[in-house]
């Protein structure tokens, strides 16, 4: 199988939705399936190059924004962000059985609305502050709501987080929780 993680963080990283795609994407090569990712570079890597040499597979790394004045009041940082997102991760996406989304943002969710034009599968895993957070907009679904309702499979990363979902409207048929990987 060929698997997709879309994540904002990635190792050296200490976050849980980078320690999770790392370690689903090293038991996913060690069980014979093909991993990639597309991530937005790790803050702590001094070395970039390092840091993807150390995942369990190849990396689209996709810069964060950091617009400022009339351009970020206007959202055109975020179009010209969203287009080269398109663009650079089109052909990955296309290529994969199933796409694994971590957390919301512009990145996940533009991952969300291209696996859904190319037909493929998502599994979305929410961390916490997309719920603890979440507040619907009018008129129409955001991008985190279309997101969310066009997942094959929602992931919550505890059951408060899960219950809270619920709470706000957004329950599930697919919906489950998993907890962080622990070492020995």
């Amino acid at each position: 199988m060929r698997i997709c993680h879309i994540t904002p963080h990635l190792p050296p990283d200490q976050a849980a939705n980078a320690l999770l795609p790392y370690h689903l994407g090293c038991w996913a090569r060690d069980a014979g399936h093909q991993v990639g990712f597309i991530a937005h570079p790790p803050r702590a890597a001094r070395d970039i190059d390092a840091a993807a040499a150390r995942l369990p597979g190849p990396v689209i790394w996709i810069p964060r924004r950091h617009a400022s004045g009339p351009s970020r009041l206007l959202r055109l940082d975020s179009l010209r962000m969203a287009a080269g997102m398109w663009r650079r991760t089109r052909e990955s996406i296309a290529t994969c059985d199933v796409v694994h989304i971590h957390s919301n943002g512009l990145l996940a969710e533009m991952g969300a609305l291209l696996a859904s034009r190319l037909g493929r599968p998502y599994v979305l895993t929410l961390y916490g502050t997309e719920i603890w957070h979440y507040r619907p907009r009018r008129p129409g679904p955001d991008l985190f709501t279309r997101a969310y309702h066009g997942a094959a499979h929602v992931t919550f990363y505890s059951h408060g987080l899960h219950t809270r979902a619920v709470e706000l409207g957004l329950a599930r048929h697919r919906a489950g929780v998993v907890y962080p990987p622990v070492a020995p």
